[in-house]
């Protein structure tokens, strides 16, 4: 059976479909991906305060810190041990007057509260600790 279009001839006209794998456009979104990607990270917009710190004219004295870290309201760590808040109290009333001019730096986790914080600190002063800084971390 003859077609219609066969004294025409269409069929040499007709051009083969191109079955290729075109890059261009996957690089393109490669790039766009990239793109947002690096302008949402944390580390373009990380916050912070830029501070010009003055010039000290002289240091009396060189103070040494102790670091105390709690990860729990109940969970310290102080000189390379694990203790409760109780057992630093007792720590603190035994080396009463040995941190004269130590600062105890205070390393809290975010769920501790306020409450657990003035306990410390008020452990450190028992201790005789000159001051208490405080470092809280965000996570």
């Amino acid at each position: 059976m003859s077609h219609i279009s066969e004294p025409l001839n269409l069929r040499a006209h007709l051009r083969e479909t191109n079955l290729r794998l075109e890059i261009v456009p996957f690089l393109d979104l490669g790039i766009i991906a990239l793109s947002f990607l690096l302008l949402d990270s944390p580390f373009i917009t990380a916050p912070g305060v830029l501070l010009d710190l003055p010039q000290a004219q002289h240091i009396d004295a060189v103070h040494a810190v102790t670091v105390l870290t709690v990860k729990h309201k109940d969970l310290l760590l102080y000189k390379d041990r694990l203790m409760a808040l109780d057992e630093f109290r007792k720590i603190a009333l035994d080396e009463k007057g040995s941190h004269e001019n130590e600062i105890l730096l205070v390393k809290l986790s975010k769920d501790v509260d306020v409450q657990s914080f003035l306990a410390i600190c008020d452990a450190a002063r028992s201790a005789g600790f000159m001051q208490v800084q405080l470092a809280v971390e965000e996570k």
